[in-house]
């Protein structure tokens, strides 16, 4: 059997060069490794973080839109200023939707946003019922 004391110093040396440039390797590879995971940590991150910005606006948005209709129906005016603010607002809201949907991946994101799309899409065919029965016509005044 060889015992190390028995081994000439070049070759200890030798050993000992290549067990610390092992654990140099080893640890080079941990980090390299924590740093992936921490990458991709912070693009979960940001994912979720812009998803919920976006949930944000389109919720400011919808309540813009709300706060919008019901002034012009207190005040019993559709005027052409106040539905194209309410159209920009929509649009904007449904530009927004569709960059939720390229972050969404799940079927759970997809099917809330579904029932969201098809409640807004409703609310906007009564809007539209309840501005033409409201709006004046043309020539009279109230």
């Amino acid at each position: 059997m060889i015992k190390l004391a028995n081994v000439k110093i070049g070759k200890k040396m030798g050993l000992m060069i290549g067990a610390s440039a092992l654990q140099v390797m080893c640890l080079t590879g941990v980090a390299l490794w924590s740093v992936h995971t921490l990458n991709l940590g912070l693009d979960a991150t940001r994912d979720e973080g812009r998803r919920g910005a976006l949930a944000l606006r389109i919720s400011s948005h919808s309540n813009a839109i709300g706060v919008n209709f019901a002034a012009a129906l207190a005040a019993k005016e559709f005027d052409a200023d106040t539905l194209s603010r309410i159209a920009a607002l929509r649009d904007e809201r449904l530009a927004y939707f569709n960059e939720l949907a390229a972050l969404s991946n799940s079927d759970e994101d997809k099917h809330l946003r579904e029932n969201i799309l098809q409640t807004a899409l409703q609310w906007k065919g009564a809007n539209s019922n309840l501005i033409r029965a409201v709006k004046k016509p043309s020539g009279t005044r109230r």
